[in-house]
This record gives structure tokens, C-alpha cells and sequence, in this order.
């Protein structure tokens, strides 16, 4: 295993609170979901609210008030983006499991003029089309069954 480098001091945990976490809880493979979860809450939590930078340019604040500075930092230096990720497992209303991604992907707006113009035109020209089609659908129809009578009518 590499050294651990310290980068933020946890009051009880040290600087190397995930380590020290670890060992507390016994915890000796990855595949102890359990035990992670736990020792994950337990730094998390005191690491944000209680934890001090001791490296860089934000040495000495607390964590709390370095992350979003460092998280600008970051973002104007091209260096990292801003990134959602659902807390839990989410599904849809048909009881699907949804995979959620990160992707260039577009949603309607229901208040933007332009497809909305495009959708009344279609509509416009959706009717206008079934109309046509069904005046000439029922002549034909009508027109036929009116020379069938007749044809029929004039054989008797």
C-alpha cells in the first residue's frame, strides 16, 4: 500500500481519517458494504462539519467553507466540472430501475415559440391532409356503392 497523504485533519480521526476509520471497524476487504457504509458516515460527516484543511492555499479553513472555493478554483481552471449523481436508487413510475447519466440530451420547453409554431403547423396540415383524405375516401365509397345499387337496381 502507498503512504497516505494527508490533506484534512478530523478532530478524533486524525489526518488520515478513512485509515483510522478502517482499523477501528475492523474493516478488511472492499466487500464489506456494511462496515463502509458505516465508517463512510462517520467521516463524511465529521470530515465536512469538523474537519481543517493542513495543505495548499486553504491551509487552516475548515473544510465546510474550502470546498467551494476549491470547487471554483477547479471549474475556472478547466480542471474539474460540476457533477449531480442521485443519492439513492431511482425509479421510474413504471417501476423500471433508471440509469442516470451525464449526457447531451434535450427536454422540451413548453413555453418556447418556435416548436410550438411547428406543432400548430404540423397540426394545420395533419388535418387538412386527414380531411382531404376522407372527402375523397367517402365519394369514392359513396359513389360506388350508389353504382352498384343502380347497376344492380337496373338488372331486375
Amino acid at each position: 500500500m502507498k503512504d497516505l497523504i494527508p490533506i484534512i485533519e478530523i478532530p478524533e480521526y486524525g489526518t488520515t481519517a478513512a485509515s483510522f476509520v478502517c482499523d477501528l471497524l475492523k474493516i478488511k476487504s472492499q466487500n464489506d458494504s456494511e462496515a463502509l457504509a458505516k465508517a463512510k458516515e462517520m467521516v463524511y460527516m465529521k470530515g465536512f462539519y469538523e474537519g481543517q484543511m493542513i495543505i495548499g492555499e486553504h491551509k487552516g479553513i475548515k473544510v465546510q467553507e474550502a470546498k467551494p472555493l476549491i470547487k471554483q478554483i477547479l471549474i475556472d481552471t478547466n480542471q474539474g466540472a460540476i457533477y449531480y449523481e442521485p443519492e439513492s436508487l431511482v425509479i421510474s413510475r413504471s417501476g423500471d430501475e433508471c440509469i442516470v447519466s451525464l449526457a447531451d440530451q434535450w427536454y422540451l420547453d413548453y413555453g418556447e415559440e418556435q416548436w410550438k409554431s411547428l406543432a400548430k403547423k404540423f397540426d394545420f396540415h395533419f388535418f387538412f391532409f386527414f380531411f382531404i383524405f376522407f372527402f375523397f375516401f367517402f365519394f369514392f365509397f359513396f359513389f360506388f356503392f350508389f353504382f352498384l345499387f343502380f347497376f344492380f337496381s337496373l338488372r331486375k
